[in-house]
């Protein structure tokens, strides 16, 4: 039990720094951020990250929430716009979108599940 919880430490550790570096390059790709160097960028995400562990439950769970929506929000809008492409055929690059991109190159697996 002692050396789990211990690699249940490490294996966090590791796992919210990486996380930490994503959500830096990612903001460091914005024009409005790229003027911040971006291990600021990680620190600020940390220390987010930290508050949000230091509230009390309640207030924890209140955080999941609005995250949580915002990121199902998000999803839904992707899908929107997605299916606003399909059914408009506007241009991604020059090519019209739609669902003859999947039926032209044989559909959906044309060499088989396998492959």
């Amino acid at each position: 039990a002692y050396v789990t919880g211990w690699f249940f430490f490490l294996d966090w550790s590791v796992t919210v720094m990486a996380d930490i570096t994503a959500v830096a390059l990612y903001l460091h790709y914005w024009s409005s951020f790229q003027w911040i160097p971006q291990w600021v960028l990680a620190l600020i995400a940390l220390a987010l990250v930290f508050v949000l562990n230091m509230l009390n439950v309640k207030m924890f769970g209140e955080a999941e929430f609005w995250f949580a929506l915002i990121k199902v929000a998000a999803i839904v809008a992707f899908m929107l716009v997605a299916i606003w492409a399909i059914v408009t055929g506007a241009p991604v690059d020059g090519t019209p979108a739609g669902l003859h991109n999947i039926a032209d190159n044989g559909g959906f697996f044309p060499e088989g599940l396998p492959a």
